[in-house]
């Protein structure tokens, strides 16, 4: 099985444990790598993260908001 893996752990959770002691048969990919995820779990959350990222990356900075507040606020 091939998992998702994000800061050493696995997305599906199976592990609290570093990959190196994981069981035999279990490997991982980096957590951008879905399409060569076998576990569904892992999929399924690596597209979650990566839909929240495009979401993110769409939106104003804190910053860009609070400056347009001000400008139409006349601050």
């Amino acid at each position: 099985m091939i998992h998702g893996i994000q800061s050493g752990l696995p997305l599906c959770g199976f592990s609290h444990d570093v990959p190196k002691n994981w069981p035999n048969g279990h490997t991982f990919v980096l957590f951008y790598d879905v399409e060569n995820m076998t576990c569904s779990s892992c999929r399924q959350e690596a597209r979650r993260l990566q839909e929240a990222k495009e979401q993110i990356q769409g939106r104003p900075s804190r910053f860009e908001h609070d400056r347009a507040v001000m400008v139409e606020q006349g601050i």
